[in-house]
């Protein structure tokens, strides 16, 4: 019986889940204007660290996968 690779996601997940971070992050930042500057600032920051993951997600990064 051949044995499966499990740490090889499809192209189809990652394009979902990648685009899904990335557009995630899109709509925290552009609900961040007209905010107190503590709270623009927090948004933003999570928004950028979303945008991030959604990037290194599509990229296939090699810290997202488990040993």
């Amino acid at each position: 019986m051949p044995t499966i690779d499990k740490s090889e996601d499809c192209l189809a997940c990652r394009l979902i889940s990648g685009f899904g971070l990335i557009a995630m992050g899109a709509y925290i930042l552009s609900h961040s204007k007209n905010r107190r500057k503590i709270e623009m600032n927090a948004m933003r920051l999570l928004s950028g660290s979303v945008m991030f993951l959604g990037m290194a997600r599509l990229s296939n990064a090699n810290f997202l996968k488990s040993k």
